[in-house]
């Protein structure tokens, strides 16, 4: 399972959205299941409005103009370099393995 990399300010309430949905899912049949896993497997899905790496893939942030408080918090103590580095091997991680499901 490859995390979502949430921006500070909307960390909770949207990792607890795509929880409640993946729960959702798996309640009303294996087949909604599936279809919700390749859905958010596909090369279409994104969370660019609040997933930073997403956003970074999309061209949408620049990770050395985030401030500290907008960063989650295992990216806050990174220098510039070391985010963009972080957030590269979420991206890399993330294609071996499409089925992100957090």
């Amino acid at each position: 399972m490859i995390h979502i990399l949430a921006t500070e300010k909307q960390a909770g309430e949207k990792k607890e959205m795509q929880a409640v949905q993946d729960s959702n899912a798996s309640e009303l049949s294996m087949g909604s299941f599936l279809e919700r896993a390749k859905v958010k497997s596909s090369a279409s899905y994104s969370n660019s409005s609040w997933d930073i790496a997403d956003a970074y893939t999309e061209g949408e942030v620049e990770l050395e103009k985030m401030d500290k408080d907008e960063l989650p918090p295992e990216m806050a103590s990174l220098e510039d370099d070391e985010r963009e580095e972080y957030v590269e091997e979420l991206i890399e991680k993330r294609k071996k393995n499409p089925g992100r499901n957090s």
